[in-house]
């Protein structure tokens, strides 16, 4: 991958954070710094590789491994049904996944 391509995806991963921002409930988005938001995106765009897109239906069951990841990570504890509010933004038709790409 060159450069001007780096670029680019880092640019499409922002645009899909603020999409995915955009799709959270305001009482959940002050839950979630940015970092945060990109650690999840990230560990959700690696699953959308190795797995496929998640579903809407699958959100909650995806939330609880997330959430216990985050914490092993040391990144903080986070509700499932939070974490699972940012999976069903992940998977919502408007956000450019990196799959979409």
């Amino acid at each position: 991958m060159d450069e001007k391509e780096l670029l680019q995806d880092a640019a499409d991963d922002i645009e899909a954070i603020k999409q995915i921002t955009a799709l959270l409930p305001e009482n959940v988005r002050s839950h979630f710094s940015e970092d945060d938001l990109f650690y999840f995106f990230d560990v959700l765009s690696e699953m959308d590789e190795e797995y496929g897109h998640p579903s809407q239906q699958s959100a909650e069951i995806i939330a609880q491994g997330l959430s216990r990841q985050a914490k092993k990570d040391g990144l903080g504890e986070f509700s499932v049904e939070d974490v699972a509010h940012i999976v069903r933004a992940y998977a919502h038709p408007a956000v450019s996944a990196p799959s979409a790409r």
